[in-house]
């Protein structure tokens, strides 16, 4: 037994309820706004997908140069560099204090050639 579309069903309520032309108009008219409901939903569903696709698809590439900049990206070594921020142990050159070193090195700030 084949199956009823919507429309099919309204048409039998329609007929069982007695329905005069002005209500088979009517239902015509309704069946009509829901194909262009349809139709217009569809077209809106598609651009969303066309504007979902022009957003990520620079983002992608976008991301991928990023990737391929941080796979190149050399890390310092921290020793070294922590090392050449702190001094040697047992100095600070950036020390300032009213009293002069008595023995100021190339660095301190108190150093005078």
């Amino acid at each position: 037994m084949p199956t009823l579309t919507t429309r099919d069903k309204r048409l039998i309520r329609l007929a069982e309820k007695g329905g005069n032309d002005a209500a088979l108009m009517l239902l015509d008219v309704v069946d009509e706004l829901e194909d262009t409901i349809y139709d217009l939903k569809q077209k809106i569903d598609n651009r969303i997908k066309e504007i979902e696709t022009d957003v990520t698809r620079p983002l992608q590439e976008r991301i991928e140069v990023l990737r391929d900049n941080l796979a190149s990206f050399k890390m310092p070594n921290l020793d070294t560099l922590l090392e050449s921020i702190r001094g040697q142990d047992g100095r600070n050159p950036l020390t300032m204090s009213d009293n002069e070193p008595t023995n100021p090195q190339i660095g301190d700030l108190w150093y005078r050639p």
